[in-house]
C-alpha cells in the first residue's frame, strides 16, 4: 500500500493499539484475545473495506498520556491508501481458480477455522480472477478469524 498521508501508517497502528516496535511494556503485547477491545474491534473489522475503497476516514485516537503528554486526543483525517493489487496478485499466479479459494484462506487466516465458502462466494465479486482475489481477500480480512492471525 501507498498511504496518501505519511503519518497514516502510524495512525492506523495507534487506532488498533499496536504500534510496530512500540509495545506497551517490556513484556510486549498481551496474548490471546485480550488485545481486542470493543473500541478497536469494529475499526479492525471495517479497516480492510475502508482501505480498499480508498476513502478518507476521520477517527479520534484514544488518550495515551505516554505519547500525548497531557494534550487531548485529536481527530485523525485523511487515512487513505492505495493498494498495489498487481503485486498481491503475483502471489497467486499459477493457482487454479478452484484451489484459489482454499489458498486464500490459508494465506490470510493461517488457521483451520474460516467463514463458510457459501457466504464468501455470495459476497465475492466473480467478474474476473483479479476481482475474485481482491474482493475475497477483503472479506477474509474482515472476518473475526483474521483478527487472531
Amino acid at each position: 500500500m501507498d498511504f496518501d498521508n505519511e503519518e497514516a501508517a502510524i495512525n492506523f497502528q495507534r487506532i488498533m493499539g499496536h504500534v510496530l516496535f512500540n509495545p506497551p511494556n517490556v513484556a510486549g503485547w498481551p496474548s490471546g484475545n485480550t488485545w481486542i477491545d470493543s473500541s478497536s474491534l469494529m475499526y479492525r473489522l471495517q479497516l480492510p473495506k475502508i482501505v480498499s475503497a480508498g476513502t478518507d476516514i476521520s477517527v479520534t485516537l484514544k488518550a495515551d498520556d505516554d505519547v500525548q503528554m497531557g494534550k487531548t486526543a485529536r481527530p485523525i483525517r485523511a487515512l487513505s491508501a492505495t493498494i498495489k493489487w498487481p503485486l498481491y496478485f503475483q502471489s497467486f499466479v499459477g493457482i487454479d481458480i478452484e484451489k484459489l479459494r482454499e489458498e486464500l484462506k490459508l494465506f490470510l487466516l493461517q488457521s483451520n477455522t474460516s467463514p463458510s465458502d457459501h457466504m464468501l462466494d455470495k459476497y465475492s465479486k466473480q467478474d474476473s480472477r483479479e476481482a475474485l482475489l481482491a474482493s475475497r481477500s477483503i472479506l477474509l480480512m474482515q472476518c473475526p478469524e483474521y483478527q487472531y492471525c
